[in-house]
């Protein structure tokens, strides 16, 4: 147990014999923070007694780095669905399987019976290419003209280059020439590279439109969009540690939209 509490960061937070409840003589209180790392304890300690592994599914690549960077290291028990490295390989998952207690995804609204589904930031779509492409100048452009380029687009089974593609034909346009990418970071360097025009949530390329290498091109009018959002099962129970993690997730990620 000694070592669940120095795994957690919680081992000088009170003895093992403190009740933690002001209610009661000699009891103390916990902050919130130090009531997530005492019930990181108690998920850590069970494991070790048997308990079952979590499993997460987290679709957003940034978001993944800067919620795991945070959790991961003390909760090394957790197995992962989607990876944070450079380059996110795409998974064919849905949150409706029964071994995903969570998932982190960028889509359409989600709206499903039997999961419970948080929007937590809404997000940008955006068409873009090179600051030197033959378009970078244009101040408008139609989607004829966006059909017409070398589009660099994710993988067919990804839920916002499904909302570009439907976007694209509702005007009149439709894909012609495609290169496909499981990587996030491929697909932005070869836009960077002239390759053709990538979409996008607009938070992805955010350093990259900061730094001039890429801009947005002026199309669609209406703009598009997607939502980060945090699901679960309706009816599943949550631990205490993937209720930790969960508002750990929500707080960060609410965080990085502002």
């Amino acid at each position: 147990m000694q070592a669940a509490l120095a795994s957690a960061g919680a081992a000088d937070l009170a003895g093992l014999d403190t009740v933690l409840a002001k209610g009661y003589e000699g009891g103390t209180d916990l902050s919130g923070g130090q009531w997530q790392r005492v019930a990181l304890a108690r998920a850590m300690f069970a494991l070790e007694c048997g308990a079952q592994l979590h499993r997460l599914a987290i679709e957003d690549e940034k978001a993944a780095q800067e919620i795991l960077v945070s959790f991961i290291s003390r909760v090394e028990w957790l197995e992962l669905l989607g990876t944070f490295d450079d380059a996110l390989e795409t998974k064919e998952w849905t949150p409706l399987e029964p071994g995903v207690d969570l998932a982190i995804t960028i889509d359409e609204p989600v709206e499903v019976p039997q999961l419970l589904v948080q929007k937590i930031r809404k997000e940008r779509m955006v068409a873009v290419a090179s600051a030197t492409h033959g378009m970078s100048e244009l101040k408008k452009i139609s989607a004829a003209e966006i059909s017409e380029q070398q589009l660099l687009l994710t993988e067919g089974t990804c839920s916002y280059r499904a909302l570009f593609e439907r976007t694209l034909v509702q005007h009149g346009g439709r894909v012609n020439r495609l290169l496909e990418f499981a990587s996030v970071e491929a697909l932005k360097q070869c836009a960077v590279a002239r390759m053709g025009v990538a979409v996008l949530p607009e938070f992805v390329v955010a350093n990259e439109l900061k730094q001039g290498t890429l801009i947005v091109l002026p199309w669609p009018q209406t703009r598009m969009h997607v939502y980060t959002q945090l699901i679960r099962h309706r009816d599943k129970w949550l631990s205490p540690t993937m209720d930790a993690f969960c508002t750990m997730a929500m707080k960060l990620l609410r965080e990085t939209s502002t």
